[in-house]
């Protein structure tokens, strides 16, 4: 068995498999199309482990064996990786199930986690989905011409859950729809189909609604309002925004959402982790949790003053530019992962 070296730029690289959705495509490395940084984080790990002499590449890029395997989520073929095999988890078990896979998890060398109550210090790892942060756009609240608005796109989870928070989302358009249609927008992808449902059903009428082109003779979400191309655009002329994860009470799960309004100076109303404020001051959102009902949410935004607002604004400014926000970057996610995998091929 020969251990693959790639030749990059004259310099002789050891080889790692990089194994992944095929959705994604093969750009995941690449700054091409990439207005929200979403894709920074892999970029700067393709940058580190090249800095630390070993090439990352698709199954494409490499024919012989490389020296180990790191995997997007659980994929089936670790029962049969001819190498030491890695898994970052990014997403949660409720919406990718086999994350939950106890078995197929066993057969990974190590797991790179945000979820809490599977960290361990040694074979499961802590990392952040490590969003781009930038600081805060203090736009005048003059200049915040959009109450409040939601950026998600209409999926659901694969089976029924009492987590769910894509049900949550639809409850509050819904309820803007009927009650505040003036101070609401939504904005994301597959608005104009009725609201996907869990499980099997779901995906059925899912389905039949494209089959009959459903979105051609009924508007399904009046708010809607597209998509948008950049979201700091859009946050940065917004007061509020609704910042739920898409599921509820697991410790850890932290994504992009909550950052993406921080880096605009907008004030999120979140729910999400169960652990958010032991990696997030409370003043710097509004906790969903809090409030009996959506019209005491919305009761409470519009009670709000501008010496208030401002104080949201100020904790959140103070917040990104501290030291508790580092393991929320790009870099440490890249350094984590692979700095722990070299030290165990240096082993």
């Amino acid at each position: 068995m020969g251990i693959s070296k790639l030749a990059v730029h004259d310099e002789e690289f050891l080889s790692g498999r990089f194994v992944y959705d095929e959705d994604i495509g093969h750009s995941i490395f690449s700054s091409e199309f990439n207005p929200d940084g979403l894709k920074d984080k892999w970029i700067q790990l393709h940058e580190r482990f090249k800095e630390l002499g070993v090439a990352l590449g698709y199954d494409s890029d490499i024919n012989e064996y490389p020296v180990f395997e790191l995997h997007l989520n659980v994929h089936e073929r670790v029962k049969q990786a001819d190498c030491p095999a890695y898994v970052i988890l990014l997403e949660d078990s409720h919406v990718y199930l086999p994350n939950g896979d106890k078995g197929l998890l066993s057969h990974y060398k190590k797991v790179f986690t945000w979820d809490d109550s599977l960290v361990d210090g040694d074979r499961f790892v802590k990392i952040t989905f490590s969003p781009r942060i930038t600081p805060a756009a203090f736009a005048s609240l003059s200049d915040r011409t959009l109450f409040c608005c939601i950026i998600a796109a209409n999926k659901s989870l694969p089976a029924f859950s009492e987590n769910d928070l894509y049900s949550e989302r639809v409850r509050v358009i819904r309820w803007f729809e009927r009650n505040a249609p003036d101070d609401f927008a939504l904005y994301g992808g597959g608005w104009g189909h009725p609201p996907r449902k869990p499980g099997l059903a779901g995906k059925v009428l899912g389905l039949l609604f494209r089959i009959l082109r459903v979105q051609n003779w009924v508007k399904c979400f009046p708010s809607w309002k597209g998509k948008v191309d950049v979201k700091q655009d859009l946050l940065q002329s917004t007061k509020f925004t609704f910042a739920y994860e898409n599921v509820s009470d697991v410790p850890g799960y932290i994504t992009e959402k909550i950052f993406d309004a921080f880096s605009a100076g907008c004030v999120p109303v979140y729910w999400g982790a169960s652990n958010i404020t032991d990696y997030i001051p409370e003043d710097c959102f509004i906790d969903a949790r809090k409030f009996a009902d959506i019209a005491s949410i919305y009761a409470f935004m519009k009670g709000m003053s501008d010496e208030e607002y401002y104080a949201y604004q100020h904790a959140i400014d103070s917040f990104i530019k501290s030291e508790s926000i580092k393991m929320f970057s790009p870099a440490c996610f890249a350094h984590t992962i692979s700095d722990s995998i070299i030290q165990d091929i240096n082993a």
